[in-house]
Parts: structure tokens; C-alpha cells; sequence
């Protein structure tokens, strides 16, 4: 029974934020998409093929952007719905304290704060850059169907022709392989595929291989094959300029290997720690809004007070943005440009609370 009122709590902030994200995610997308269509159309002959796939590779985009000021407008929403049926009054009334009113919110915060973290690493990474390659080829739905011929990734080394249907942003990692290998006369010696490969220690691990039958030899699947191929990973590399087309393994990875950065290591630092810092603002967002919950309890009117918080979310979005130019130009240390914001406002808002409280 104890946890029955936390769990409807929690359960009423879920739904709020659903309603209010998936509400902010059509508009911002409706608004992007009429920005951006004429663009997305012109390359291509048909209409809605292209919007349906921008709208998909923008998606994730919105939904990280939105989840924050959605979970700051569910909390409000949750306390005005609570006041107005009286149930804060109840719950004060029997002795229950504001942190733990604001313990109850913080349940269903943290799960749309681990849902942010995942969007971000597992599904905005790829589809920012999906969409950077596509904005690349003019948004031309064929150069992604492999039917333009410039977009065929064919790269010569000594006696090898190597095709790479795609790879890793660090270039350590490539799917697809064709490769050939000529006699100096040119004639055709041996011809391989493999699913995957993987540089190590100087040379590349080719996995799944499959080389066709030629003369009187049979078709040979190999599990695994190292081949020198003469070829380097700073060939493949995609090396983003924007940290939302980075994942944390991409970076973690960067920062370990210095050949592979085209940045200061501290620009790949401050990315990685805002992979993890950034989530921390939905929990940020619904702890500015708890010291409104006593406000309006002992207060009739209360539109001043969702006016301060609603600011004060804002501001948070300024100061993040800021502290995070500050870092990238190595103005002040990455761990500081990162977490800073954060840790400023929770403990602005946890002082804020414990004073209403008291």
C-alpha cells in the first residue's frame, strides 16, 4: 500500500509528459519540415517519400530537445491537477513533506532521463548522421538507393581494388567489402567479400569471407582472414563536426587515440561528458518545479509563480548552450563546461525547496 501513492504519482507526470512531448514533438516537427520541404522535394520525383523519411531522420533530433521542457511542463501540470482537486493539501495535511512529493516525480524523471540518454547514443547519433549524408547528396533519394554512380566507394592500394559499402566514424570499421586483386599485368589474381573488417596491429581482420570458385579451385568460406591492405583508417573516417552525430563509443574511442582527432581532446571530452550531463537537465527541469508545489498550496494565485519556473527553464537552456561554447573554445575545462549548469540549478532548486519547506 505505501507505494500505491508514488506509483500514481508517478503514473500522472508519465502521461503529462507523453501528452505534452508527443504535443511539442508534432509541432516542431510540422514547423521544421515546412522550413526544410522545398528542399526535400526539388532533388527528387516523388513527394512523399521524401518528407516521410526527413520527418523519420528528424525525429529523434526533437525528441531530445523536447524531453526536457516536456517533463518541466508535465511536473507543473501534474501540481496545478494536484492543488485543484486538493490532493497536495491532503498529502500535506497528513505529514507528507514536499521532497518527498518531489521524490514521487523523480521516479518518472529519471526514466524519461534514462530514455534521453538512450535516444541520444543509440538512435540521434545515427540518424544525424544519416541525415548529414543525405543533406550532402542534396537530399536526393537515389544517391541513397546506390543508384549514382558517384556515391560507389572504391579505393585503389598496390595491387588491391577495395569497395566499402560503409564504415565507423573513426574508419577502424567496415561493412561490406569487395576486394580485388590484379597481377601487374592487370589480370585478375583473386577475388574476396567479407561482411566485416577490423584494423588491428597494423592490418585488417576480414570477417565472413567468401571467395567465388575460380579455375579449377572450389567457392571457400573463411571465418576470419588477415590481409594487409595498404590502406589506413584515416581513409574512411566521417569524422563529425556536430556532437549529436557522435555516440559514447565513438568517443571514448577518439579520445584514446590521438591519430584519429581532427579537434583539440578536449572538444571530444567535453561531448562525451554531455552525452551523460545533458539527460541530468529532465531531472533538473522537475526540481524547479517543486518549490511552486507549497507556493501555490498556501497561495490562491499562482500564474506569477508557473511564469518564474517557466523562465528559470529557459534559463537553464541558455546557460548550457553557453557554458558549452565556452568549452568547445577551451575557455574553461571541459568537466566544468559540462556539468556546471546541472549541478548550478539543482542545488539552486533544492535550496529553493528546503526554504518553502521550512
Amino acid at each position: 500500500m505505501k507505494n500505491t501513492l508514488p506509483l500514481y504519482m508517478m503514473k500522472s507526470f508519465l502521461k503529462s509528459s507523453l501528452l505534452i512531448g508527443g504535443g511539442l514533438c508534432g509541432l516542431l516537427l510540422i514547423f521544421d519540415l515546412l522550413a526544410n520541404m522545398n528542399d526535400v522535394i526539388a532533388p527528387n520525383d516523388s513527394v512523399m517519400k521524401p518528407l516521410f523519411y526527413y520527418m523519420a531522420l528528424r525525429l529523434s533530433d526533437i525528441i531530445v530537445l523536447v524531453l526536457p521542457l516536456a517533463a518541466l511542463m508535465a511536473a507543473l501540470v501534474t501540481i496545478i491537477q494536484k492543488v485543484s482537486s486538493h490532493e497536495i493539501v491532503i498529502m500535506r495535511a497528513a505529514g507528507i513533506p514536499s521532497y518527498h512529493i518531489t521524490a514521487m516525480l523523480m521516479g518518472g524523471a529519471v526514466v524519461l532521463c534514462v530514455l534521453q540518454f538512450l535516444m541520444m547514443n543509440y538512435v540521434q547519433s545515427y540518424t544525424a548522421k544519416q541525415l548529414q549524408d543525405w543533406q550532402n547528396r542534396d537530399y536526393r533519394l537515389s544517391a541513397l538507393s546506390g543508384d549514382d554512380d558517384k556515391e560507389i566507394n572504391w579505393v585503389a592500394s598496390g595491387d588491391h581494388l577495395v569497395y566499402i559499402g560503409s564504415s565507423s566514424v573513426d574508419g577502424q570499421l567496415l561493412n561490406d567489402l569487395k576486394i580485388v586483386e590484379r597481377d601487374d599485368n592487370g589480370q585478375l589474381v583473386s577475388y574476396l567479400e567479407a561482411v566485416q573488417a577490423v584494423y588491428r596491429d597494423g592490418q585488417w581482420t576480414l570477417f565472413d569471407v567468401y571467395q567465388p570458385a575460380m579455375g579449377d579451385a572450389q567457392d571457400t568460406q573463411i571465418q576470419e582472414l588477415s590481409l594487409d591492405l595498404g590502406i589506413e583508417p584515416s581513409l574512411f573516417s566521417r569524422l563529425a563536426d556536430r556532437s549529436v552525430e557522435w555516440s559514447v563509443g565513438d568517443l571514448v574511442n577518439v579520445l584514446h587515440k590521438d591519430e584519429l582527432q581532427d579537434k583539440p581532446a578536449y572538444v571530444y571530452s567535453l561531448w562525451l561528458q554531455r552525452k551523460f550531463a545533458a539527460p541530468i537537465g529532465v531531472l533538473v527541469m522537475v526540481l524547479l518545479a517543486m518549490p511552486l508545489a507549497i507556493q501555490i498550496a498556501r497561495q490562491s494565485s499562482f500564474t506569477m509563480h508557473i511564469s518564474y519556473t517557466i523562465i528559470a527553464g529557459f534559463a537553464f537552456f541558455i546557460l548550457e548552450r553557453l557554458f558549452e561554447t565556452m568549452g568547445e573554445a577551451g575557455t574553461i575545462p571541459s568537466v566544468v563546461a559540462a556539468w556546471t549548469p546541472a549541478m548550478l540549478f539543482a542545488m539552486l532548486s533544492s535550496w529553493l525547496l528546503l526554504m518553502r519547506e521550512g
